[in-house]
């Protein structure tokens, strides 16, 4: 067993030292892909600090401040920050956003004063009880790391939902763009942390199933950092699309102050005309990357105008109004005999969408049923009521 645990922490440092390479040396090297490199160079430490104590290097070296660097401490803050800086459209200032660091500064000064002021033989027996010495030195403080770190880790979640909200107001297919992918990360850490949490409990950890239990966390981190690594190579664009999206047509991340952008309601009136028009002539909702910017520069109006004309008048974000013409003309496809032997992806791209889930997603919340069922419930109404057009 002591061998796969000690593999698990090998593939760990390997693993998050190259996920990190990958990131810092891309091309486009953003901002953000240099703070989630930092990230990974960081989990790369905490596991080699770990495969140290594993080889009994803390026993030649035990000078060595070994595991008073408080890493609950610095994870959550840390993945905090990369949602404020990806998120952001103006991230000229994110370093402001480094003083949520300050108490991993601290609290790694105390323990080291703390860990120091110990007598070598303590330092050892210390070590000696690992996993149970990463609480020893300062236990309050160490306990309290993990429920901090769970706040930020909330923090961070809030902050990938209002993004999620936002980006509706100026875009119509969200999946690439939509940090999902950071959610499930960020979500499946607060599982790891929580396991190493209750395994390093002084009376937990003397029972032996609980104790084997500690493990699952550095073997789930593996697993993470593996689908991480895959997401970065596979689709290398990702966050990439939020910085374009960012530089773009995200000018700011605020509410629009309508009040600025009104105009005289027969102006407004003849936007919304147009912008009917144009939707039935042209139909733009099928180009799956038509977002808010372009369909404001086909009408020559300012896009939080346009935002404003929807809000107020048809009570509709970007995202809602976009979707709710591709699902009128996907509703009219179903029930077209050109589609009858068509796959459901055909329908899915000729009406602009660029993902099945999403389509099913959207069509059920619009219509309350699936395409299937909407399908069968239209055809049997047909079949039973021949004379009546639907």
């Amino acid at each position: 067993m002591q061998i796969f645990y000690y593999t698990i922490h090998v593939l760990g440092f390997i693993l998050a030292l190259l996920l990190g390479l990958i990131l810092i040396l891309k091309k486009e090297n953003q901002q953000a892909n240099k703070f989630l490199s930092i990230i990974f160079f960081i989990i790369t430490a905490d596991f080699f600090e770990s495969i140290m104590i594993n080889l009994g290097i803390h026993k030649i070296f035990p000078a060595f401040p070994w595991n008073t660097f408080l890493f609950p401490y610095i994870y959550g803050p840390l993945f905090f920050i990369y949602a404020k800086i990806i998120t952001s459209p103006d991230n000229k200032h994110q370093f402001k956003t480094a003083v949520h660091l300050i108490p991993a500064v601290i609290i790694l000064l105390i323990n080291m004063v703390s860990y120091y002021s110990l007598a070598e033989s303590l330092k050892i027996n210390i070590l000696n009880n690992y996993p149970n010495q990463i609480i020893a030195i300062n236990p309050i403080i160490n306990y309290l790391g993990r429920i901090y770190e769970f706040l930020y880790y909330i923090f961070t979640i809030i902050i990938l939902y209002n993004f999620r909200r936002m980006i509706k107001t100026y875009f119509a297919n969200l999946k690439k763009i939509n940090l999902k992918w950071l959610h499930h990360i960020v979500f499946s850490f607060i599982i790891i942390e929580f396991i190493i949490f209750i395994s390093s409990i002084p009376n937990i950890m003397q029972i032996n199933i609980v104790n084997n239990i500690f493990w699952i966390g550095p073997s789930l981190a593996v697993i993470i950092m593996f689908l991480t690594a895959v997401l970065a190579i596979s689709q290398p664009d990702l966050l990439n699309e939020i910085n374009i999206i960012n530089a773009g047509s995200l000018q700011s991340v605020k509410k629009p102050k309508y009040e600025k952008l009104r105009l005289d309601e027969n102006k407004e009136r003849d936007i919304l005309n147009n912008l009917i028009k144009l939707m039935d002539e042209k139909k733009p909702y099928l180009d799956e990357t038509i977002n808010l910017a372009k369909l404001a520069g086909m009408l020559n109006i300012n896009p939080n105008r346009l935002s404003m004309i929807l809000n107020i008048h048809l009570k509709e974000n970007f995202y809602s109004f976009i979707n709710r013409y591709r699902i009128e003309d996907a509703k009219k496809y179903l029930l077209s005999p050109k589609y009858e032997n068509e796959n459901i992806l055909s329908i899915v791209y000729d009406t602009g969408f660029n993902s099945k889930s999403t389509f099913n997603n959207i069509f059920k919340k619009m219509t309350n049923m699936t395409p299937k069922a909407f399908k069968k419930q239209k055809n049997l109404y047909r079949l039973t009521n021949p004379d009546e057009k639907i």
